[in-house]
């Protein structure tokens, strides 16, 4: 079967990289993370997906995270490599070596406009970092595709294979968001992820794949209950204050995060809901 993988967030991070690596540490995305003395026995995570098994085969690779491919230098600031090499060229260089047909994309122009007849081998990488959330997500050409789009063109190229494939798909900033207790990004994100899985089922024939859709762990967001009046904005304030501090809340609440409220930092908290 063809494998590949679709993230929004770094292809070096922690979901991704499950699928590829072994580590001893998450953040051990490039060689300049990992210790010296750790360098002659472990392969950081990028040079994983590029050389070993079974991330040199996968046939689909896309997210972000650039710059843990790239060689830090005066004219690149962004990279993070210190060993000077370029893993994105190292890559094709492999598939070239091998007689496969590989292409590396860079943004949401390459991408709509790839040939997905002629590749074996995509690779995108459409930022330095994690990709923007959806809701601040560059549209134009020379931005980034959307989670919808980065997975249409993976199940192209997935398609070839006449044995099937495997292919996993992560809305990764969905967290992102719900650590920022920014529940608009969150659910912004959601609707992205929900828009790539009808992709996905409007690209194959329904009677012979077996999609999941689940969440890797939970978090702390919560629906306040009755207390807010049906109709009331999901991301307003309900419309009484509460009986217990006397404070306005929100519909959706967050148990902790940097939203939570002390007594010192009460005066700063800010209902505005941006």
């Amino acid at each position: 079967k063809s494998t590949g993988f679709v993230t929004t967030t770094r292809v070096t991070h922690a979901t991704p990289a499950a699928f590829y690596a072994h580590a001893a540490n998450r953040y051990w995305e490039s060689d300049d993370k990992v210790p010296k003395e750790a360098r002659s026995l472990c392969k950081d995570i990028a040079r994983q997906l590029i050389e070993d098994e079974p991330g040199r085969n996968l046939n689909v690779i896309m997210g972000g995270g650039s710059r843990h491919f790239e060689p830090r230098s005066a004219d690149n600031p962004a990279g993070k490599r210190s060993d000077g090499r370029n893993l994105t060229a190292a890559w094709l260089e492999d598939k070239r070596r091998r007689g496969l047909h590989g292409s590396v994309v860079a943004n949401r122009r390459q991408l709509m406009q790839l040939n997905s007849s002629k590749v074996d081998y995509l690779l995108g990488l459409f930022s330095s970092n994690h990709l923007a959330h959806e809701a601040d997500r560059d549209k134009s050409d020379y931005g980034e595709p959307s989670l919808a789009e980065m997975t249409l063109a993976a199940v192209q190229v997935l398609k070839h294979n006449p044995n099937g494939f495997l292919l996993v798909v992560e809305s990764g900033r969905i967290d992102h968001a719900h650590h920022q207790n920014n529940a608009y990004r969150a659910l912004t994100d959601t609707l992205a992820l929900e828009a790539a899985v009808e992709q996905v089922l409007a690209a194959v024939n329904r009677s012979t794949p077996l999609l999941l859709v689940t969440a890797d762990h939970s978090h702390v967001l919560t629906l306040g209950g009755s207390f807010p009046g049906r109709g009331n904005p999901i991301l307003g304030l309900d419309a009484s204050l509460s009986d217990v501090d006397g404070l306005p809340y929100t519909t959706l609440l967050y148990a902790n995060g940097p939203g939570y409220v002390t007594p010192a930092n009460r005066s700063a908290t800010n209902y505005s809901g941006t």
